[in-house]
């Protein structure tokens, strides 16, 4: 994959990467970073880098709407970072290239079945250049946001129901993306992808339950007061504040809350406090 890469290519990725990291415990300046970065090197009108939560289908009508297309049905945004879109336009850029209905328009009805999978794809695997240009979509949505061509990447997160996104755009009427660009884009996201896996990893899955037990712990209330809030006794709190010790591998509230102070990458604790 890389012998299509220039050398001076694999150098910029590999810097890129390195300050990625560096700034990893301060999401939005990585993802600025990250979004600023691939911008200069593949030329792209607009970038979004975001984490996703991918929904289970807890009813039929529930499971009709993921199936049907429903973008919001199939996935939540847990976190999404944007560059080349101002701040007035993101909430509208969002809806339209993103949470749309793909019910009401068909053109990339290719990505619904990939949701919640691994993978890279351009606009042209997606929709080919005759039907994306008669689209709605296209000539309505995205030409609104002076946007075309794009790169869509996805990885799943092991150990969770989430996903890890990654899109470029080129602006209204610029050339595509070629294959230089695609293989930037899917190196990049393959190796971040794994670093935030990775540490999802050694987060504890937690119980919803033992999720508000956590978050009133950590606002200093006591096993009692934990009880009168979530109106339960405080013998079942004690039960969830013991699990919570064993599933964090510590001993005393005093060792819990200090390792719940130790920095984490952005994507560990926004599963860990969803709950993905």
């Amino acid at each position: 994959m890389t012998q299509s890469l220039a050398i001076s290519d694999v150098r910029a990725l590999l810097q890129l990467l390195g300050e990625v990291r560096e700034l990893g415990e301060d999401p939005a300046a990585w993802r600025a970073h990250l979004a600023k970065e691939l911008a200069r090197l593949c030329n792209a009108r607009a970038v979004v880098s975001g984490e996703l939560g991918v929904r289970k289908p807890k009813t039929a009508a529930h499971e009709r709407a993921v199936n049907g297309g429903t973008c919001e049905a199939a996935v939540t945004a847990l976190a999404v970072g944007l560059s080349g879109i101002s701040e007035g336009e993101e909430r509208k850029f969002m809806a339209d290239v993103f949470w749309y209905d793909h019910q009401s328009d068909s053109t990339l009805n290719g990505l619904m079945p990939l949701y919640g999978s691994t993978f890279v794809r351009s606009r042209e695997e997606l929709s080919a250049n005759g039907s994306w240009y008669r689209s709605a979509l296209a000539n309505e949505r995205f030409r609104r946001h002076d946007c075309d061509d794009f790169i869509m990447a996805m990885s799943a997160v092991p150990g969770a129901s989430a996903i890890c996104s990654l899109e470029l755009f080129r602006a209204w009427g610029a050339p595509r993306f070629e294959e230089r660009e695609r293989l930037l884009v899917q190196l990049v996201h393959e190796e971040l992808s794994r670093d935030f896996g990775a540490r999802v990893a050694q987060q504890p899955r937690l119980s919803p339950r033992q999720r508000q037990v956590l978050a009133l712990l950590r606002r200093g209330l006591a096993e009692k007061q934990i009880a009168a809030e979530l109106d339960v006794s405080p013998h079942t709190v004690h039960d969830y504040v013991k699990a919570l010790y064993r599933a964090h591998t510590v001993q005393s509230r005093a060792e819990l809350l200090a390792k719940l102070a130790e920095p984490s990458p952005p994507l560990a604790r926004l599963v860990a406090t969803a709950g993905f």
